[in-house]
């Protein structure tokens, strides 16, 4: 039976009963590999390892970066990372700016942006899927080629040093 690869989420917010909720979120549709992190620093200090999406807050705390810089700071080690945005913080042209960026998306914290963070997830959790398929059967594919291309040359050699 094979072994299904959970997608690696971070949670950086530093309001605890939100990083609850996300949580609650995302193990509801079985997403389970979660860390969460207090702040940027936290979360960019434990970055060996590169995360496939991170929900974050705009406003970081106690850093003096903003959400948008920090996603352009991990992006720069860690380029295939997704981000997506869940703030308070309600400026138009800061999600502007955070899409442009790169973001998936920018949801504001309240009862309807829930609802939207739920889509993104289902969302972000079929494309993750698919997109692990589509790798794995490119490298079946691409091992059954080279195993063919391997065995043809094999049998050129047996052939020519028989006949």
């Amino acid at each position: 039976m094979s072994r299904k690869v959970q997608p690696l989420i971070y949670i950086v917010d530093k309001n605890r009963s939100y990083r609850n909720v996300i949580i609650s979120c995302l193990k509801a549709l079985k997403l389970t590999n979660i860390k969460t992190f207090d702040d940027g620093e936290q979360c960019y200090a434990s970055s060996q390892r590169s995360a496939d999406l991170i929900i974050l807050d705009y406003n970081l705390g106690k850093e003096n970066w903003t959400g948008i810089e920090f996603m352009e700071e991990y992006s720069r080690l860690h380029s295939n990372t997704s981000f997506l945005f869940l703030s308070s913080f309600t400026g138009i042209e800061t999600a502007v700016k955070a899409i442009r960026k790169g973001a998936l998306d920018y949801i504001l914290k309240s009862k309807t942006g829930l609802v939207r963070l739920v889509k993104q997830l289902e969302g972000y959790k079929q494309f993750h899927t698919k997109s692990r398929r589509e790798k794995l059967m490119r490298l079946t594919l691409m091992g059954l080629i080279i195993t063919l291309t391997t065995l043809t040359t094999f049998m050129s050699f047996y052939y020519l040093n028989h006949s």
